[in-house]
C-alpha cells in the first residue's frame, strides 16, 4: 500500500515528554544497528521448557500451529521489553519485527509518521509486508507492537505479533484468495495513531479494494478465544472468523466490543473490522478488547507471568488462532453486497 510524506495524525495523539524524540535520520540509522544487534545469537537466559528460543525461519509452514508464534511472542518481548512510542525500545521493535519478516523471505516497507504536537514530535513507523492474493480484493492483518511504560508487553501485544508473524509465514508460500497486508502497527497508546496513518494514506484504488480488517491485540493469556466486532453494520467479517473457527474446529466465541484502537481507526473510516482477542471474561455478548485481562497493558505483563505453570498453554492458545486464521485467509471473503 502507497506510503505519503510524514503528518501528524491528531492533536490528541500526544506523546509523554519524557520519552525519547529521535529525527527521522538518526532513526534509520539506530534501526540499522538494532537489526545487526539482533542478527547475533542472544542467550534468552531463565525461561522454562520449552526455550522458545530459535528464531523465524521459513520452514514455518511444515511446523505445528503455535509453535512459531509462541516463540516469537517469547522472544519479542524478552529482547525488546518495554517499547513506548519514541523510545530506544520503540527502534529495537520495529528492527525486530522487520528482521523477523525479512527472515521469512519477504520485503518489508517502512510506514513512517509523525506523533504529537510540532514542538514534541515522536517518531514511529508502521511495518508492512504483502502476500499477493489470486483476486483483486484485498484483507489487512494487524497488530500493534508497542507498549506503556514500564510493561513488558508479554500479552499486549508481543503475542498479536507472534502470531502476525507465524500466519506472514506460513502463508508465504501458499495461494490466497485475497491479497492480505501484514501490518505491525506503531503508536497504539497514541490513539492508535499508526493505524489512523495508514488509513489515511491508502489511496482511492486501494480503497476499492479492501475488504476489512483482522485486528490481533492479545491473542493469548485469556480464559477463552473471542471474536470481536461492530454491534450493527459490517458484522459479516466477525461472522466470517465465526465460521473459520467451526471449519478448523477451534473454539470460539463471539461478541461485540466497543470501537478503540486499531480496529477504532479503521471503523472511523467506515472499513469493515474484526478481531480476536484472549480474554478472561465476556459479559452480556461485549469484551473490552483494550483490556481483556487484568495484567494486559500493565508491568505485571511478563513473559513469565504469561507462560505460567503451563509451558504448552501459550503454543495451544496461539495454535488456535493460527489454525483459524489460516481457514479465514484461503478461503473466498465475500462481504454482502
Amino acid at each position: 500500500m502507497s506510503g505519503r510524506a510524514c503528518t501528524t495524525p491528531s492533536a490528541g495523539c500526544y506523546g509523554p515528554r519524557t520519552r525519547l524524540r529521535v529525527p527521522a535520520l538518526l532513526a534509520l540509522a539506530l534501526l540499522a544497528l538494532a537489526l545487526l544487534a539482533l542478527a547475533l545469537p542472544i542467550a534468552a537466559g531463565g525461561c522454562s521448557q520449552p526455550s522458545y528460543d530459535s528464531r523465524a525461519s521459513q520452514d514455518v509452514a511444515a511446523s505445528d500451529h503455535g509453535l512459531l508464534a509462541a516463540t516469537e511472542t517469547v522472544q519479542f518481548a524478552r529482547r525488546v521489553g518495554p517499547r513506548p512510542t519514541g523510545s530506544w525500545g520503540d527502534i529495537e521493535a520495529r528492527a525486530f519485527v522487520t528482521l523477523a519478516f525479512q527472515q521469512l523471505g519477504y520485503a518489508t516497507r517502512a510506514q513512517e509518521f509523525l506523533v504529537g504536537d510540532p514542538a514534541d514530535h515522536l517518531l514511529s513507523a508502521n511495518i508492512i509486508v504483502t502476500k499477493e492474493g489470486t483476486s483483486g480484493t484485498t484483507l489487512v492483518v494487524g497488530a500493534h507492537y508497542d507498549t506503556p511504560p514500564g510493561s513488558q508487553g508479554a500479552t499486549d501485544n508481543a503475542t498479536g505479533i507472534g502470531l502476525l508473524l507465524e500466519m506472514a509465514g506460513r502463508l508465504r508460500e501458499v495461494e490466497t484468495p485475497s491479497t492480505i497486508v501484514f501490518v505491525a502497527f506503531g503508536a497504539h497508546w497514541q490513539q492508535a495513531a499508526g493505524a489512523s496513518f495508514f488509513v489515511e494514506s491508502l489511496e482511492d484504488f486501494e480503497r476499492d479494494a479492501l475488504l476489512g480488517l483482522v485486528d490481533l491485540d492479545s491473542v493469548g493469556g485469556g480464559a477463552e478465544l473471542i471474536a470481536y466486532g461492530p454491534e450493527n453494520g459490517a458484522t459479516w467479517l466477525r461472522s466470517a472468523l465465526a465460521i473459520a473457527a467451526e471449519r478448523s474446529g477451534v473454539p470460539l466465541t463471539e461478541a461485540v466490543d466497543a470501537t478503540g484502537g486499531e480496529h477504532g481507526a479503521f471503523a472511523a473510516a467506515e472499513i469493515p473490522y474484526a478481531g480476536l482477542v484472549s480474554a478472561d471474561t465476556v459479559a452480556d455478548g461485549r469484551v473490552d478488547a483494550e483490556r481483556p485481562t487484568a495484567v494486559a497493558g500493565t508491568p505485571r505483563d511478563t513473559v513469565r507471568r504469561l507462560l505460567g505453570g503451563d509451558t504448552g498453554l501459550l503454543e495451544r492458545q496461539l495454535g488456535d488462532g493460527a489454525r483459524l486464521l489460516e481457514e479465514l485467509l484461503t478461503s473466498t471473503l465475500e462481504p454482502p453486497t
